[in-house]
């Protein structure tokens, strides 16, 4: 028997109609639809109250019931017992039609298990904090966490839709969203199961010129039809859509998991690194300038894309060094290898795709709503398709969504009830709804990542953003990119869980994600990426793991990566999270054990000193520490215990602070005399034995090798080689013709087996794009019927962006390397060798 949906005769009541129906100056205002109307800003107030809990106190009729050991000194804070705040258009309310109040409850960590126990009285009303979690239960900076309380006649009401444990996360996403504009009523969808096998993707074609672009529907990504997002356009007001700035701070992480410190990656990170070092930047941006030399880095948010090309939106000033070479794609957090090249073939910056993404808008939302008398929730991204591309398949719906992202549904008695509606394709409407934007993204915000890209980097379309690093301004940071990159994903998974429990309390739940897993674990993934395998076995061997080298390390590594994996995901997942945080407690302890001191030079330490806007000097204990830790001492014979430390990050960071030391604290007596005060500080050493360590020949050759690597200039050639100017493979002001002045007596062949000078002859003079080799991509893409050859030599004069026609002479074995990579990646082509 399927639960009850819960109280109230509503569950098929029709939408609000639209109070007016205003024709809209603009492009997407075509189609005007009936049933729903765009939500305003200020209607549908809502004064919450908001209640900060002390134990033992009593403020008139606010009551925590129960009674725990309550030490004022320690939780002494300015806030008032009881805050008010006006919420519009929240959709707990309009689903109950204003019948239930809710409050917020204001709890400090050590309260919580007692507050989610008895709930919280107002005013003669008990409300219960238990049932529902989400971003609004995070700490703030005095580690202070907020619930949300309902009567327990509301719990009722939605006890079908949040009618199992894992919904916990969910609900407050799907009754209680903080959102800037939205759509009210019945709203007509389509949903879309994700393919079994391959890819589906949806060919729009625009309704004036005739022009086609394909696009995917995939989990967490999905469309809405542009007039139905310009009437909700109208509650922004003069608040602005949110655009990414140029430029990025790069995290150490990112490159923790490179195998090996190459001296020309390290000088070319180091080389950007002292124009991000202003005092007046953010600390952010100095910390990243430090530990990776802040490389130019761009952020887009990822959408799904058909093919493996990753597809930039046209005309962007930020993303145009993507057209100029192969780029490197990262995801935050870096908790596990997590840079995933692509090659400059596989970079798609102009063509219908691209033109399309750099006028498409998307949005953050949240839908809530009845089918069919059962209340339902979907969330995820929605990118904006303006009406003269809008489908004539899709004219009677609104919002096209896939399958897989719908979250909570009243009618689900088990998991089998959500396998088989996640793969359910077809229409519905959700009556009663509110669909609602909490995040709008400005047009040309997102970037297209194929799936097996997002998946490898562990993520997906309902919002993450995809960090780019561009073959162009860091060649040589492609290049161990390229050489170090493993195809096979690492990506840990955890037993999912889905237990219906109607009405019953999810203090397990909740209680699970204040564990301090994933910060116990990304300390320890960070620690252990700076140890060499050598130490690593060590730990290992105190963890009592066994096996050979690989194995071990191996082990190690999937269990902090795990362990990680259950602090993000506690609340679907059936693994306990007390069990892994004594296992982080187990594996910190082997740490300590290891070594003296467990301290990573770009640790907590170093920001403070940012903070402190202290300039880096040997004379500062601060950056003397810092500085020391980045020298391999630990191979000194008369210092046992130091821990050993391994990585790009930290020779990035040691040679940025050496180069930002004065002159005369750079020569080698300087730096002995910091040596030595660094070993009586830092390390407790006695000041006449610190000497004679400081000042012995091992100390000395040590110091003089670190000297002049931190000093070095950079080495190894470029891997990027600009093309001569006058070889360029751009349209020049007569067209094409002028790559044909050098081309004589050749017939062109004008379908079948066409070669790259047959489409040469076929291109149009004046439209399309500006390079022969983009033109030529969409050439091919536009007639399929036809077959197109490559020679060695074509694929080399395209790498090299030189035109189709020039001469080139291929030398060396590199050359035919590329050319061996070309054929794997491009079978579509017929090559000649």
């Amino acid at each position: 028997m399927r639960p009850r949906t819960g109280k109230g005769g509503h569950s098929s009541a029709p939408g609000r109609a639209p109070t007016e129906r205003s024709v809209l100056q603009s492009r997407w205002s075509q189609y005007v639809p009936a049933g729903y109307r765009a939500l305003r800003s200020n209607e549908a107030p809502y004064v919450v109250r908001t209640v900060i809990v002390e134990p033992n106190v009593q403020w008139g009729e606010v009551v925590l019931e129960t009674r725990v050991a309550y030490n004022p000194a320690r939780h002494a804070h300015d806030a008032k017992r009881v805050l008010e705040e006006t919420w519009h258009n929240v959709i707990f309310r309009f689903l109950t039609r204003d019948r239930f109040n809710f409050i917020l409850v204001k709890v400090y960590k050590d309260y919580v298990r007692a507050t989610l126990q008895k709930g919280v009285r107002l005013d003669g009303v008990h409300y219960r904090v238990d049932l529902m979690s989400g971003s609004l239960f995070k700490p703030d900076a005095k580690g202070i966490h907020t619930l949300i309380g309902i009567p327990q006649e509301a719990a009722e009401f939605f006890s079908a839709l949040m009618g199992f444990e894992e919904s916990v996360y969910y609900a407050s996403r799907a009754l209680f969203p903080r959102h800037i504009a939205g759509l009210q009523g019945r709203i007509p969808g389509r949903a879309y199961a994700l393919p079994k096998t391959a890819e589906a993707s949806i060919v729009l074609r625009h309704k004036h010129n005739g022009q086609t672009v394909s696009l995917l529907v995939h989990d967490g990504w999905g469309y809405i039809r542009g007039s139905a997002a310009r009437k909700m356009e109208s509650a922004l007001g003069a608040r602005p859509k949110r655009r990414h700035q140029s430029g990025s701070n790069a995290n150490y992480q990112m490159f923790q998991w490179f195998k090996t410190e190459r001296p020309e990656v390290i000088s070319e990170l180091a080389s950007t690194a002292r124009e991000n070092l202003a005092p007046a930047l953010a600390e952010k941006s100095r910390y990243s300038a430090l530990t990776t030399g802040r490389p130019h880095m761009q952020l887009g948010v990822a959408m799904p894309t058909a093919g493996r090309q990753v597809v930039f939106p046209s005309n962007q000033d930020r993303f145009k060094k993507a057209a100029k070479g192969g780029v490197i794609l990262s995801r935050s957090p870096a908790d596990k290898p997590n840079c995933h090249p692509v090659q400059w073939d596989d970079v798609e910056c102009v063509g219908p795709r691209s033109d399309f993404l750099a006028e498409m808008e998307c949005l953050q939302y949240t839908w809530t709503g009845m089918e069919d008398g059962a209340l339902t929730f979907f969330k995820g991204m929605l990118g904006v398709i303006p009406e003269e591309w809008w489908p004539e398949a899709w004219a009677e719906e609104c919002v096209v969504v896939c399958a897989k992202d719908r979250k909570l549904d009243a009618r689900w008695c088990d998991e089998s009830d959500r396998d088989r509606a996640h793969a359910r394709d077809g229409r519905f409407t959700l009556d009663c709804s509110s669909l609602v934007v909490v995040d709008w993204f400005a047009a040309g915000e997102a970037v297209g990542v194929p799936y097996d890209i997002q998946s490898w980097l562990g993520g997906d379309y309902d919002g993450d953003e995809v960090q780019v690093l561009f073959e162009k301004t860091n060649p040589r940071l492609f290049q161990q990119v390229v050489d170090e990159f493993e195809r096979e994903a690492v990506n840990p998974k955890l037993p999912k869980s889905f237990h219906l429990a109607l009405g019953t309390t999810r203090e397990a739940r909740i209680l699970a994600m204040m564990s301090r897993n994933t910060g116990h674990w990304s300390t320890i993934a960070a620690t252990m990426n700076a140890l060499p395998l050598e130490a690593r076995l060590q730990v290992a061997t105190r963890l009592g793991l066994r096996g050979g080298p690989e194995e071990v390390d191996a082990e190690l590594w999937r269990t902090i990566q795990l362990g990680i994996k259950v602090g993000t995901d506690s609340y679907k997942t059936s693994a306990s999270v007390t069990e892994w945080e004594q296992n982080a407690a187990r594996y910190s302890e082997a740490l300590k054990a290891q070594f003296q001191k467990v301290q990573l030079p770009y640790s907590k330490a170093l920001i403070a000193l940012l903070e402190q806007k202290i300039q880096p000097s040997l004379t500062e204990p601060g950056w003397r520490d810092v500085y020391f830790q980045c020298v391999d001492v630990y191979q000194l014979p008369a210092l046992t215990g130091l821990m050993p430390l391994r990585g790009v990050s930290r020779a990035v960071l040691g040679r940025v602070v050496h180069d930002l030391l004065a002159p005369e604290q750079q020569t080698l007596e300087a730096l002995t005399r910091a040596f030595t005060l660094w070993l009586q500080e830092e390390q407790s050493v006695p000041e006449a034995k610190a000497k004679v360590i400081a000042n012995g020949e091992a100390a000395q050759t040590l110091l003089k090798e670190h000297r002049e690597r931190f000093g070095a200039v950079e080495t190894g050639p470029s891997p990027a080689r600009p093309p001569p100017t006058s070889l360029s493979a751009k349209r020049g002001p007569s067209g094409w013709t002028e790559h044909l002045q050098n081309v004589h007596g050749y017939l062109p062949a004008p379908h079948g087996v066409l070669g790259v000078v047959d489409v040469l002859h076929q291109l149009p003079n004046e439209d399309g794009p500006a390079s022969f080799w983009q033109a030529y991509q969409l050439f091919v893409q536009a007639n399929p019927e036809n077959t197109y050859e490559l020679s060695p030599v074509d694929v080399l004069r395209w790498k090299k962006r030189l035109s189709p026609t020039a001469l080139y002479i291929m030398a060396g074995p590199s050359d035919w390397a590329e050319y061996e990579r070309f054929k794997r990646q491009h079978p579509e082509f017929k090559y000649s060798h």
